[in-house]
């Protein structure tokens, strides 16, 4: 029995998603049925002869059921929600057109969508722990619907796009494909099949040494079971990516001087563990030192802020002088990835001045390092509570990382029991009476010196960590500027920020803020200006500090004002041409002080009132 072919044909199902995926489909569709060019074409039915024969009758009444089951093959397709907004529509040329019109956009969004796709594709990595399965198939969907927006991609452009996105892993692969294959013929498939077939090799291989290492460390365990803690150099660092380890042990120097018959007192067994923590501006260098005496470990830690990793060599040698110094052990034995700041002919040739050896650790094995791990990651947690506590900017992670590395030094752990790892490092106890809450309101003693007798003799701050070279602490003792411009009954123009230099006093600060407030008015002004809205009178500015309007008012320099940046005085010159003038009015009535100062429930309620902002409730009838 005959069955007919229309039967196996399913109509690809249309509900407002992947819109180019179901127009190939449905174009291939509708060709199995030759109703394409009723679709593409609307082409018309030709009108019947006169005295027309049986066949030509009914090859017309064929062409009139093709355009009508056009229709009906484009009405299928769509699901009740978009069939609704095209069933006004009695052709398929007008139905393809409006589904056109409605879901891949115009020739300009289209272009857009193209320009997103092509960006995306050109900063596309293969990540390090991705497999070449996942990326060629992350990739070639990308591909794919760049060529549905138009866009013509050749496979000898994909395959270039993988051999510079691949890790390094590759790179010895990368190396032989460019030597020896023609890059122009390669496909994309035969590119994929030759990097798994090196992924299962460096699986194979990394396999293998896995098991050697659990091998050899088994063997190693067996005669030595007593002295495994004297004999162990402490964990050691693995390179990992985004992070650059430095590993070193001096746990030779350390035997080498006690086996001396002249020393009397046991030398302590040093290793320090470098990171290089990268961050979107600046560099983390954090040393960690391990000291293995009598059987304890003691964890201490710096941490160092650099501007790029260039720096990290000359850091390394004050870090090593430190060490040596405060220890009395000498560094034999260092241990790093091979990141290029480790590698280079300065940092060898200075090893082997020093006597240092220099070794590399087995590349993506962080699993070596899981002590420094740890620190790194509690020090980044720790830090980051401390911001997100005291809702601080991110600009401050530097000095919340600083302070992090402070307080863990002081704190007890089960290292060393009975000591913190700063006693155990310098063998004094230190005092933790200084020890304030990360991002608190500090005040910061101004001297006589810097002020008269009526000016406040603390400044406001905000407590942000300890000074490394003083007997002190470090504050943000920066004053805030904060200005409102009104216009009627309502304010358009505010702001409210941090002032660039730090104010010796109340009155210099209140000039600085003066002095922002009339930039921002002249702009105003020169606004307005350009909008034929010429404003004859000055712009008046309420001061609240007497002060500060006799320093803008005095053009004679003298000792409270030569020090302050040329820029502010500025609002001199303005004031004296009459653009804008001074007002006192009283500290009850400035507008801008809601914008820093933590004000009463009425006062409150009264300047934001000034604002223009209220509350409104709206309920909602029926």
């Amino acid at each position: 029995m005959a069955t007919s072919s229309n039967a196996t044909l399913h109509v690809p199902q249309f509900s407002r998603e992947n819109y180019q995926i179901w127009t190939v489909k449905m174009k291939s569709y509708i060709k199995a049925f030759g109703l394409w060019d009723y679709v593409n074409e609307d082409k018309q039915v030709p009108p019947l002869r006169a005295n027309p024969t049986i066949a030509q009758m009914k090859q017309h009444e064929e062409e009139k059921m093709k355009r009508d089951k056009a229709v009906t093959c484009l009405y299928s397709a769509l699901s009740d929600s978009v069939f609704t907004s095209i069933m006004h529509l009695d052709t398929a040329k007008l139905i393809c057109d409006e589904l056109k019109k409605r879901f891949e956009g115009s020739e300009r969004v289209r272009s857009v969508k193209l320009l997103t796709l092509k960006r995306e594709f050109e900063m596309l990595r293969m990540k390090e722990g991705e497999t070449v399965k996942d990326y060629s198939s992350k990739l070639s969907e990308l591909v794919n619907q760049m060529r549905l927006y138009g866009d013509t991609i050749e496979d000898h452009k994909v395959v270039e796009k993988m051999l510079v996105s691949l890790p390094d892993k590759f790179e010895a692969k990368v190396a032989a494909i460019e030597e020896f294959c023609d890059l122009k013929a390669l496909t994309v498939s035969e590119m994929v099949s030759k990097l798994q077939a090196q992924e299962q090799r460096l699986a194979i291989k990394n396999g293998d040494e896995m098991e050697g290492a659990f091998q050899a460390k088994h063997k190693g365990n067996q005669p030595f079971k007593k002295d495994k803690k004297k004999q162990g150099s402490g964990p050691r660092n693995g390179d990992k990516k985004g992070k650059a380890k430095l590993d070193s042990n001096s746990a030779e120097a350390g035997a080498r001087n006690k086996a001396k018959p002249n020393q009397k007192t046991k030398q302590p067994t040093q290793q320090a563990n470098f990171t290089d923590e990268q961050t979107p501006d600046d560099h983390l260098f954090m040393v960690t030192q391990v000291c293995n005496a009598a059987s304890n470990e003691v964890w201490m830690t710096w941490v160092y802020f650099l501007a790029n990793k260039a720096q990290t060599f000359d850091v390394f040698k004050k870090f090593k002088s430190m060490v040596e110094m405060e220890s009395g052990c000498k560094f034999k034995v260092l241990r790093s990835d091979n990141g290029r700041e480790y590698t280079s002919n300065r940092f060898n040739a200075f090893c082997e001045d020093m006597g240092i050896k220099h070794q590399l650790t087995v590349l993506y094995t962080p699993q070596q390092n899981r002590v420094s791990e740890r620190k790194n990651r509690t020090v980044i947690e720790m830090a980051r509570c401390l911001i997100a506590e005291k809702k601080l900017s991110k600009s401050f992670w530097a000095e919340a990382v600083h302070t992090s590395v402070y307080i863990l030094n002081r704190l007890a752990t089960k290292a060393v029991q009975g000591m913190t790892p700063l006693e155990a490092w310098t063998g004094l106890k230190r005092s933790v009476k200084h020890i304030k809450v990360f991002g608190s309101i500090c005040y910061t003693h101004v001297a006589d010196v810097k002020r008269t007798k009526l000016d406040e003799k603390a400044q406001l701050g905000i407590f942000i960590g300890y000074a490394v070279s003083s007997k002190g602490s470090l504050d943000d003792s920066k004053s805030t500027t904060r200005y409102n411009f009104s216009l009627g009954s309502g304010a358009f123009s505010w702001n409210s920020k941090k002032q660039e230099v730090v104010a010796q006093s109340t009155s210099e600060a209140e000039y600085v803020t003066t002095a922002a407030s009339t930039n921002q008015a002249i702009w105003i002004r020169k606004v307005l200006a350009n909008l034929n809205f010429i404003q004859a009178k000055p712009t008046v500015l309420w001061c609240d500090n007497i002060s500060a309007i006799s320093m803008a008012k005095n053009h004679v320099q003298n000792g409270r004002t030569k020090h302050i940046n040329v820029n502010f005085h500025a609002i001199r010159e303005v004031e004296r041409d009459g653009e804008v003038k001074l007002v006192h009015c009283r500290t009850k009535e400035q507008v801008a002080d809601i914008l820093t100062k933590a004000l009463g429930y009425g006062q409150f309620n009264v300047l934001r009132a000034k604002l223009g902002v209220s509350k409104k409730f709206f309920n909602e009838e029926c």
